[in-house]
This record gives C-alpha cells, sequence and structure tokens, in this order.
C-alpha cells in the first residue's frame, strides 16, 4: 500500500500510509532507512543555505544547521498524548499561536514563565513533516524501549497536536537557559544563539590551548627570549616569567 512519499533526492522513500512510526523504527531496516533519508534531506538542505549565502528562509543558518547534523542526529517521535506527563497534559495554548510559526516563543514563555517547564526539556530543531525540514521547538522526555540499550527521545508538541500536525520524527537539542532568556531579548532562535556561544567558548578554549603549549615551549627551550604577548599572557594566568623578561 502506497502512502507517505520522503523525497528531496532520486530515489523516493515510501512508508506505510498512516504507519506507526515508532513500530517502523523498531525495525533495524526501516531504522536504517530514515537515517538515511534525514541524512540527504541535511544536506540539500546545507547546500541550499550555502548557495543562498549562508541564511534560507525555512532553514537555520548554516552554522547552525551544521551543528544540527553533527551534534543532534537522534531521531525523536510524537509521543501519544495519553501517555504525556501530567503537566503537559495541562497546557492551554492560544489558538492564534500557530504550528510551526509561534512554537519557539510560546514553549519558550513556557519555560521562563509559568507553568515554569524545565528548560532542559525543550529542545530546538527540525520536525520532518512531508519530507521537509521545519523549524520548530518542542520538548523531549525519555522512554526505556526495547529495541536499544539506551532511553528512546519521545516528542510532545502541543500546538503540533492541536492542528493535527504529525511530523514523522524530529531532531534538535537543549540550549541553555540563558540563550532562550536572550533569544527573546533579541529575537533570534536560541538554537543560533547557543551555537554563536559554543562557538566562541570553542575558539577562546583553542586560543587558550594553543598559548599554553607556545609558553611550554618557550620556558622549556629558550626563557630568555619571550615574545612580548607570551609575556602578557604568562602574567595574566600567573605563570612564571624569567627575571630578565618582566619588564614587559
Amino acid at each position: 500500500m502506497l502512502g507517505k512519499q520522503l523525497t528531496n533526492h532520486s530515489q523516493p522513500i515510501i512508508f506505510p500510509k498512516g504507519s506507526d512510526m515508532n513500530k517502523d523504527y523498531e525495525n533495524e531496516e526501516k531504522r536504517e532507512l530514515m537515517y538515511t533519508e534525514l541524512d540527504k534531506l541535511m544536506k540539500a538542505g546545507a547546500e541550499l543555505i550555502r548557495t543562498s549565502g549562508g541564511r534560507r528562509p525555512g532553514f537555520y543558518n548554516l552554522d547552525t544547521h551544521n551543528y544540527l547534523q553533527e551534534h543532534a542526529w537522534e531521531l525523536m517521535f510524537p509521543l501519544e498524548k495519553d501517555q504525556w506527563p501530567d503537566k503537559f497534559q495541562e497546557l492551554d495554548h492560544d489558538e492564534k499561536l500557530k504550528w510551526p510559526f509561534y512554537t519557539t516563543y510560546r514553549y519558550s514563555m513556557d519555560v521562563i514563565a509559568p507553568p515554569s517547564i524545565p528548560y532542559m526539556l525543550l529542545n530546538f530543531g527540525y520536525a520532518v513533516l512531508d519530507g521537509k525540514l521545519i523549524i520548530c521547538a518542542f520538548f523531549v522526555v525519555q522512554r526505556m524501549v526495547e529495541y536499544q540499550e539506551g532511553p528512546q527521545g519521545m516528542v510532545i508538541d502541543p500546538m503540533a497536536l492541536r492542528e493535527n500536525k504529525k511530523p514523522s520524527y524530529y531532531i534538535g537539542c537543549p540550549v541553555g537557559e540563558g540563550d532562550i532568556r536572550q533569544s527573546l531579548l533579541r529575537r533570534k532562535y536560541p538554537l543560533d544563539i547557543h551555537v554563536a556561544r559554543k562557538g566562541k567558548e570553542e575558539h577562546d578554549q583553542q586560543l587558550y590551548d594553543a598559548y599554553m603549549e607556545a609558553y611550554a615551549l618557550q620556558i622549556s627551550k629558550a626563557p630568555g627570549w619571550f615574545p612580548t604577548e607570551l609575556i602578557k599572557f604568562a602574567k595574566q594566568e600567573g605563570l612564571f616569567v624569567p627575571e630578565q623578561e618582566r619588564h614587559v
């Protein structure tokens, strides 16, 4: 029986119409098909973003898109509402706020203000609906399953359920609470802010490591020939500076 066709590549993958995607995921062969499909969607999306100068409507910027591809590779599936924790059952969102456009704002407010859902349960990424990547936010809870040793991330997306939207699966990751608050102030996606912050932290750490390596080499090989920048770094970090170099 033919059903939903996931496109964006030359050989479409057909999933049974109305199939339970979570049960499909329990099957190793179908699981591999889903990951293959996601890989093609992400690569196609990256190329579209790249040819558009790093930004394209409907996608995250290229850095964030690549970050998701590298760090958020687990497929997560919608959880049936009768299995939602009680506090999620009680959520009531304004019907004027449409999925997926307002999920980032609405769910962020659920974290920042009452019901004050723990921010680590809120993920930002893509939903895959009708073979397309769609930017959205969603909540994730963990459930133990039989087909893998670790827990399976299961998605709670009240606004999608209200509008009868049924993504096949989601990918995404949590961000820091500060990133969420910054996003509301700066009107940017929390995940973009998170990725930019992580990139700066990694750059700063790499720079620090390079200075430390240079200091160790200098002190062991030529302690009387310290360059000015390295002396300043050593003083800043409280490291030993040879007496003849302390005038800098």
